[in-house]
C-alpha cells in the first residue's frame, strides 16, 4: 500500500513538473507582473529607458523579471519539482538547457512572439490606374510584383485597423500611403472632379493623428488659423482633444512636375481624462528647426525617433501618454537587435519594405518549441505581439535592406467607440460630438480651393473659430 501511494505521489509530481516546465508560456505568464528583464541579455546593444518624460526605468523594474524569475524557480526546487528535472534532462533537452542556465545563475530574458497577423486593405487612389493594376496582380497571385510597383510608381493606400482594439489599444488605425501624381496623367483631371488631391476640412476628437512623412510632403490648414508645410523626415503629432477642424492636402509645389508621395498616418487614442482638453499640433523633424533624432542600437541598424527615445536619443515630440514610435532600418547582414517592450505595452509592428524576421527566443533555449521559432513578417504586413516578454528580437536575414515600423504604448485600458472620425469612449459620447459639429463648436467647414489669405479671412470672421482656439465657441458639458 505504501508502495502504490509514493509511486502516485510520485507521478503526480512528475505530470506537474512536465507541465510546468515544457510549456514556456506558463511558465513566464507567472512572472508577468515581475517587470523588466535583464540588461544583460545577448543582442541587446542598448536599453531604452521610459519612452514618457525621458527617465530612466526603476531598478527594481529592471531587475524585477530576473529576480522574479529566479524567485519562482526557487519555489519550484523546493517543491521537489528542480530534482525531477534533474532526473528527466536526458529525455527532455529543454530542461537539460534551462538547469545549465540555473547552475550559471543566468535566466533567458522574455522575447515576444506574434500574437496576430494582419495585411492592410489595399485601395487604388493617386493614380487610381495604377492601384486598379496592382489590385489584379494581387487577385493573379503576384503580390511581390504589385508592391514593387507599388514603391516604384505609387498608386494605392494601405488601411490597417485591428480587428481587435482591446489588443491594439491605444492604437485605432494605420495607414500607408504611397501615391504619385504625375503631370500629363489623362486621368488625373476626371479623378479630381470627384476626389481633390488630399484631404478638405473635417473633424475629429477624443484621439491623436501622426502624420509622419518619407517622401513629398503635406499642407495643413486648421480651425484655430494654423497652417503648416512640412516635408519628408518630418511629422506633426496633433492632439485632437474636445475637438478641431484640419485640412491635409497633398503638397504639390509645380503641377508639371512629377511629386511622389509616402507617409504613414496613425491615429493613437487618447484616455477618457485627456479627450477633452484643448488641441495641440507639433512639428517636428527635417526642416522644422527640431530634427528627429537617428540612434544606432547595433550594428547595420538605423532607428529614426519619431517619439519616445531609445538608446539617449530624445524626440523633440512630447506624448501624453507612454509611448514610442520608431522607423526602423536595418541593412543586410545587420546584427540582431533585441528591443526593450515594458510589461504591459502593446506593439504594433508594420513592415515598409523588406522581410522581418521575429526571433522570440535567445539562441540555445526552448528548442524545439513551435511557438518559439523565427517568425517571418513579409512586405506590407502588420503584426501585433504578445504581451508577456521583457524584449523583442529583430533580425534582417533577407536579400534586401527592411524597413518597417515599431510603435508600441500603454494601453489606456477603456471601452473604445469609433464612427467616423471620432474616437470616443461610448457611442453616446460620440452622438454628442457629431452633435458639436454639426453647431459649429468645431469651426465652420472651409473650401479647400481658398488661399490662404481667403480661408484666413473667413476663419476670422466673428463666430468662425474652432478646436478650442480663441474665437472658439465654448463646448457644453
Amino acid at each position: 500500500m505504501c508502495g502504490v501511494l509514493v509511486l502516485a505521489a510520485t507521478s503526480r509530481a512528475l505530470v506537474t513538473s512536465l507541465q510546468a516546465s515544457s510549456h514556456p508560456r506558463s511558465w513566464s505568464s507567472s512572472v508577468r507582473t515581475h517587470g523588466g528583464g535583464r540588461n544583460s541579455a545577448k543582442g541587446i546593444s542598448c536599453l531604452r529607458t521610459s519612452a514618457f518624460g525621458g527617465s530612466e526605468l526603476p531598478a527594481t523594474v529592471m531587475q524585477g523579471g530576473a529576480a522574479g524569475r529566479q524567485q519562482q524557480r526557487g519555489r519550484h526546487s523546493d517543491s521537489g519539482v528542480g530534482g525531477l528535472e534533474a532526473a528527466v534532462s536526458d529525455v527532455f533537452p529543454r530542461f537539460k538547457r534551462r538547469r545549465k542556465a540555473a547552475a550559471e545563475e543566468k535566466t533567458p530574458p522574455l522575447y515576444r512572439s506574434v500574437k496576430t497577423t494582419m495585411r492592410p486593405l489595399r485601395l487604388p487612389a493617386w493614380p487610381v490606374q495604377n492601384g486598379l493594376i496592382y489590385t489584379a496582380l494581387d487577385f493573379l497571385r503576384l503580390r511581390k510584383l504589385a508592391l514593387h510597383l507599388e514603391d516604384l510608381w505609387g498608386g494605392r493606400v494601405g488601411v490597417l485597423q485591428p480587428p481587435n482594439q482591446v489588443e491594439s489599444d491605444p492604437f485605432i488605425m494605420l495607414v500607408h500611403h504611397r501615391h504619385t501624381f504625375w503631370p500629363l496623367d489623362p486621368f488625373r483631371p476626371i479623378s479630381n472632379m470627384f476626389v481633390p488631391e488630399g484631404f478638405p476640412a473635417h473633424p475629429h476628437r477624443g484621439f491623436q493623428t501622426v502624420t509622419y512623412v518619407m517622401r513629398g510632403g503635406m499642407v495643413h490648414r486648421d480651425s484655430m488659423g494654423l497652417k503648416q508645410r512640412y516635408g519628408a523626415n518630418a511629422v506633426q503629432w496633433m492632439s485632437a482633444g474636445r475637438g478641431i477642424l484640419h485640412e491635409e492636402m497633398w503638397d504639390i509645389k509645380d503641377k508639371w512636375e512629377k511629386a511622389d508621395m509616402e507617409l504613414y498616418q496613425i491615429w493613437v487614442n487618447l484616455p477618457s481624462s485627456l479627450k477633452m482638453t484643448r488641441p495641440r499640433i507639433q512639428l517636428a523633424g527635417e526642416g522644422t528647426g527640431s530634427p528627429l533624432p537617428v540612434a544606432k542600437p547595433s550594428k547595420g541598424t538605423e532607428v529614426i525617433v519619431v517619439a519616445g527615445e531609445l538608446c539617449n536619443e530624445t524626440s523633440p515630440v512630447e506624448t501624453m501618454q507612454p509611448l514610442s514610435m520608431l522607423h526602423v532600418k536595418m541593412e543586410v547582414g545587420a546584427e540582431p537587435w533585441a528591443h526593450h517592450v515594458p510589461w504591459g505595452h502593446h506593439c504594433l509592428i508594420y513592415v515598409r519594405r523588406g522581410d522581418l524576421t521575429i526571433v522570440p527566443t535567445e539562441e540555445g533555449y526552448y528548442e524545439g518549441d513551435e511557438d518559439r521559432e523565427p517568425q517571418l513578417v513579409s512586405t506590407a504586413t502588420a503584426v501585433s505581439l504578445e504581451d508577456d516578454g521583457d524584449y523583442a528580437r529583430f533580425e534582417n536575414r533577407g536579400k534586401e535592406d527592411l524597413d518597417f515600423m515599431l510603435i508600441e504604448a500603454e494601453p489606456t485600458r477603456e471601452s473604445i467607440a469609433t464612427r467616423g472620425s471620432m474616437v470616443m469612449n461610448t457611442e453616446k459620447e460620440c452622438d454628442k460630438a457629431y452633435r458639436d459639429f454639426s453647431e459649429g463648436f468645431f469651426g465652420v467647414p472651409w473650401d479647400n480651393r481658398l488661399n490662404d489669405d481667403e480661408w484666413r479671412e473667413l476663419e476670422q470672421a466673428p463666430g468662425r473659430g474652432g478646436g478650442g482656439g480663441t474665437r472658439a465657441r465654448v463646448c457644453p458639458a
